[in-house]
């Protein structure tokens, strides 16, 4: 439609033709931004859950921890007043991880 207005009408029609351009390049930046600004959301959002994920993470290796406290506390109260050898234990805990196992209390 450009070449006819400019045709028809010369420099209005070129006018109306540059105007119509504006118009659209001024709607591609409105939807840019839109999108830019979703997409930040989003990004927040995910930060978000990320941070929340990290904190969970934090707080069940800290409970993780504890626990190991307490079982080897077990292991060794076993060992020093039940009189169960601590070879049992060792395997008792091989048999749950062997990693552990190996290793003496």
């Amino acid at each position: 439609m450009g070449w006819a207005r400019t045709l028809l009408l010369g420099d209005i029609g070129n006018r109306l033709d540059i105007a119509d351009t504006e118009t659209g390049i001024n709607e591609l930046r409105g939807r840019l931004a839109a999108m830019r600004s979703e997409r930040r959301r989003t990004d927040a959002h995910q930060d978000a859950q990320l941070a929340n994920a990290r904190q969970r993470l934090d707080e069940l290796e800290a409970e993780v921890d504890d626990l190991k406290l307490y079982v080897t506390a077990l292991s060794e109260l076993l060992i020093e007043y039940a009189g169960v050898p601590r070879e049992r234990v060792q395997r008792l805990v091989g048999a749950v991880d062997p990693d552990e196992g190996a290793q003496p209390h």
